[in-house]
């Protein structure tokens, strides 16, 4: 006799993922890529040759300063430039951090619904990390990141 083949319930469809915007095209995402300019000059200031640039990842929410939950989008922002980067590549990189303490320090950020704040951080490894929630402002016509000082801000 012939074996029957177990029917498999379908699986609801998935919601639509919405479509990241360019960082060009927000206010936001110039504002933090600006912030993530400041930091790199202060971390290229620091003695050693181990500082490779920063690895940067977005996420969809963001909690306390943080991006929180799995990235959507990931950066590299070194000698080169920034770069837009794939899933696999931010795994070869992640790998290197393992070997050299973080040659490449991870900002992560999340841009709210609104575009109107931003909780953006980063880990130095050994040397702790900081972050905060920040509104996006305008001056001298540019974005920039304002503290919001109910936000909150931590430092390690």
């Amino acid at each position: 006799m012939a074996k029957r083949a177990k029917s498999k319930k379908a699986k609801p469809p998935a919601a639509p993922v919405p479509e990241l915007p360019p960082i060009d095209s927000s206010p936001a995402y110039l504002a933090v890529f600006a912030k993530i300019e400041e930091w790199l000059d202060d971390e290229e200031k620091l003695p050693g040759d181990s500082f490779l640039g920063f690895l940067v990842e977005e996420h969809r929410e963001g909690k306390s300063g943080m991006g929180v939950g799995k990235p959507v989008r990931y950066w590299l922002r070194d000698k080169n430039g920034l770069r837009q980067i794939s899933r696999t590549e931010r795994g070869e990189l992640g790998r290197l951090n393992a070997r050299v303490i973080y040659a490449l320090p991870i900002v992560n950020f999340s841009i709210e619904p609104d575009g109107k704040r931003v909780h953006l951080g980063a880990r130095f490894a050994s040397r702790g990390g900081r972050g905060g929630v920040y509104f996006v402002r305008t001056r001298d016509d540019r974005p920039v990141l304002e503290p919001d000082p109910k936000g909150g801000f931590w430092i390690s």
